[in-house]
């Protein structure tokens, strides 16, 4: 299997999916999937799934379907208070502390790991990307299509 997805979850019962964990996490995960490896093969994983919350320790709870579930220890609270800057920050390097974690245990190459958290760093933890790709106008009254920024 190819592992090409990483999500950070939080506790569920958020009515405001806005506030949630799992959606502010969204764009550094995502951009760390962009700059991964597409080729890192594994026997049984192709999405690793964090759960965070208040767990004693970091647990790997085993791969189904390809599916591998790890405990995660985290104050999502303290999270939510945190400036945007502060939180790109930091979901990176929960991101990297978790990964570590299940490199060790699966006894996996570290590697494209470190070399996809440096990227998001000299990227600036940000997620640019276009949409489609760019077209001109017939009549040049509009102009191409706009990057998003993320």
């Amino acid at each position: 299997m190819l592992l090409k997805t990483f999500l950070l979850l939080g506790e569920e019962g958020i009515s405001d999916v806005k506030k949630s964990f799992s959606f502010q996490t969204r764009c550094i995960t995502k951009l760390y999937e962009r700059v991964f490896d597409k080729k890192y093969k594994t026997a049984d994983c192709r999405q690793l799934n964090f759960h965070c919350g208040n767990y004693s320790e970091m647990n790997l709870l085993g791969c189904f379907d390809g599916f591998c579930q790890v405990l995660v220890p985290y104050n999502i609270q303290e999270f939510l208070e945190y400036a945007d800057n502060k939180k790109k920050i930091e979901i990176l390097e929960l991101l990297k502390n978790s990964l570590d974690f299940v490199t060790r245990e699966k006894n996996w190459d570290p590697n494209p790991f470190q070399k996809a958290y440096e990227r998001v760093k000299e990227l600036n933890y940000i997620n640019e990307f276009i949409w489609n790709k760019p077209k001109l106008s017939p009549n040049k009254k509009y102009g191409s299509s706009p990057n998003f920024v993320i």
